[in-house]
């Protein structure tokens, strides 16, 4: 189906990741729809990075987020309900930061800081893909980078995203255009079970649990997630009229 008029798509990458996170996905995207990868700001609060995206986005839009960029598209899904035309949240959840996350936060903070950024991805590695990829050396390499390029200060900011979330299930239930709720099966972080809720939550988005695929789905299945992605991009554009 031809993707003439769509929006444009903002895609917002995860904690430590950068536009290098779409890489797999962008080539079959990009035909479709304008991508509009959103860079990382001075913001270490959600709700003000969502302001700014918003400044900055034009008046309707579509918006991916992976993980913690999930949390940070359903805020700006909460102060613009009008302007998204669809949602797609990928390995990621719309809860509220969890009590006890700040200690374990403090921590690898301090680690980053002692033995440098490397050091967290090697430390949170076990639970970012799946048990066949633990091995992938040239996927560990990419992660490892891209949290190089955000480097310690951003890192730090990050931490205060992620504690900032505010609980936004009543935002996703209440949107009324195309959501894609995607996610690696073997998710350790934000498992299926996970993912089952939030796609009850909103009666008619789309569920996509990828075989043999953890936190970083879209880097360790990047064909199945665009074969997702363009599913969801199918609905947006029957949807279009609908909600124009």
């Amino acid at each position: 189906m031809s993707g003439a008029g769509l929006p444009p798509l903002l895609l917002v990458a995860g904690t430590l990741c950068d536009a290098r996170l779409w890489q797999g996905v962008a080539p079959a995207l990009a035909p479709r729809v304008a991508l509009q990868p959103v860079a990382w700001g001075e913001e270490a609060d959600v709700a003000c990075l969502a302001g700014r995206i918003l400044a900055e986005a034009p008046p309707r839009f579509l918006i991916a987020g992976m993980s913690m960029g999930g949390s940070v598209a359903l805020e700006v899904c909460a102060q613009a309900p009008a302007r998204v035309a669809g949602l797609a949240l990928i390995d990621s959840h719309p809860w509220a930061d969890p009590p006890g996350r700040a200690e374990a936060r403090r921590a690898q903070l301090a680690l980053a800081r002692q033995q440098g950024l490397p050091a967290v991805i090697a430390q949170l590695w076990p639970g970012y893909v799946h048990p066949h990829r633990q091995g992938d050396e040239a996927l560990r390499a990419l992660v490892t980078a891209m949290a190089q390029a955000c480097g310690l200060a951003q890192y730090e900011r990050q931490l205060g995203l992620l504690a900032s979330r505010a609980d936004r299930t009543a935002v996703l239930a209440a949107l009324r255009v195309p959501v894609l709720v995607a996610a690696g099966l073997q998710d350790a972080l934000c498992p299926a079970g996970w993912q089952q809720a939030m796609h009850e939550l909103n009666a008619g988005s789309a569920l996509r649990l990828l075989e043999e695929a953890g936190h970083f789905a879209v880097l360790e299945r990047p064909a199945e997630m665009a074969q997702a992605l363009l599913a969801w991009l199918d609905d947006v554009a029957v949807a279009a009229p609908l909600n124009a």
